[in-house]
């Protein structure tokens, strides 16, 4: 009897450590991603919305939930996604806090995009994105104002983020056509 608690224990610590890892390792996959860079008429874009769509749709809930909360709360310390301390982070936090309620809410309608059609699928990411955009024009607003930041924050991203979201999308088919 004392084996099989020993051995259940053990297991249980393993599996932990397994967890912790994939948690660590999707979070690595966020912060890099943000990395991913790339100028369209010296607009800075990044794939990092692109992971979280994929991420949301296919990783395990909980992980994703827990890597979304250390992305997160690793940003509001000051840590972006180019590793560069500050102080405060201020032009896109709102946009990283916006990760959470996207990722609740495409997990809460993943069955929905598995089995539904395409087009059922571009309308829930559509919300989760804007779930996004809003979070991040609502927190770069209270700096700049709400013009300008609908001019900066969002205005510039609509097309980009469009694609990225429908490539994800794309992905997200084929993955579960194959398995």
């Amino acid at each position: 009897m004392a084996f099989v608690q020993a051995l259940a224990l053990r297991f249980k610590k393993k599996a932990l450590w397994l967890q912790c890892a994939q948690v660590s390792m999707v979070a690595a996959l966020l912060l890099s991603s943000g990395m991913v860079r790339y100028d369209i008429g010296g607009v800075p874009f990044t794939m990092q919305t692109f992971a979280l769509w994929l991420i949301a749709m296919h990783g395990d809930r909980d992980c994703a939930r827990i890597a979304v909360g250390w992305v997160i709360a690793l940003s509001c310390w000051g840590i972006t996604p180019y590793y560069q301390w500050l102080v405060v982070p201020v032009h896109t936090l709102g946009y990283v806090l916006g990760f959470y309620p996207a990722v609740l809410w495409i997990q809460s309608q993943r069955q929905t995009m598995q089995s539904g059609s395409v087009l059922a699928s571009v309308g829930l990411l559509i919300v989760a994105q804007l779930m996004v955009s809003m979070c991040g024009y609502l927190w770069l607003a209270q700096s700049v104002g709400y013009q300008t930041a609908w001019v900066m924050g969002v205005a510039p991203f609509v097309l980009t983020d469009t694609i990225k979201l429908l490539g994800a999308l794309s992905i997200s088919r084929c993955v579960m056509a194959r398995y």
